[in-house]
């Protein structure tokens, strides 16, 4: 399973697609540019998801996933950082907490779009104030999303036992995250540490 819960215009799934089309060209040389487009059909609506909040951005996303080849996406317009039970029906019964295997996303940051509604911070140990990298009783009173979005894409993740790996995570986050010495910097990363094994890298110049 492959989902990213601020797809966007879909660009980290379409780089999938186009991923799985090549090993499907590899596993089968033999099938025409027609049957190996309706493998890559089953599989993507099968194992590839994407959401987002933005009604242009969602549109923009099942308009590139169809012309790669998808047809039926499942790409949703909603947002992801509310109560997973009000997701849509068809997502949740096929995404569950701890069933992905792969997330990749680029969650919004910036400055001036804290979350702010007390409904949806609750929902998150990230949403209440942390020390030592464990949460309080005390709500705050605003918290970046993408600290939201790193919580929630944790929570999907699989979880690994017995000799198999848990799932695993691409995400694009601000460089302080990991590196600041904020002290809301400092207790994020204490956080992260009890959810997950971090491999970070850090990017000089333009890519």
């Amino acid at each position: 399973l492959i989902l990213d819960t601020a797809c966007g215009s879909g660009g980290f799934l379409t780089v999938a697609l186009e991923k799985v089309l090549g090993q499907i060209k590899l596993l089968y040389p033999s099938k025409n540019r027609d049957g190996q487009r309706l493998l890559l059909k089953d599989y993507a609506g099968k194992y590839i998801h994407g959401m987002d909040i933005e009604p242009l951005l969602f549109k923009i996303a099942k308009s590139y996933m169809a012309i790669l080849g998808d047809g039926k996406t499942n790409i949703y317009h909603n947002d992801s950082l509310q109560d997973i039970s009000k997701f849509p029906p068809r997502f949740n019964e096929k995404i569950k907490p701890n069933s992905v295997d792969i997330i990749t996303t680029n969650p919004p940051f910036g400055t001036k779009i804290d979350i702010t509604d007390q409904n949806v911070l609750k929902l998150y140990e990230l949403g209440h104030k942390l020390i030592e990298g464990e949460p309080t009783e005390e709500l705050l009173d605003g918290q970046d999303p993408d600290k939201l979005f790193l919580e929630r894409d944790i929570q999907y993740l699989k979880e690994p036992h017995d000799n198999e790996d848990g799932g695993r995570m691409v995400i694009v986050l601000p460089k302080q995250n990991l590196s600041g010495a904020e002290e809301g910097s400092v207790e994020l990363r204490k956080w992260l540490l009890r959810k997950v094994e971090v491999f970070a890298r850090k990017v000089w110049g333009r890519v």
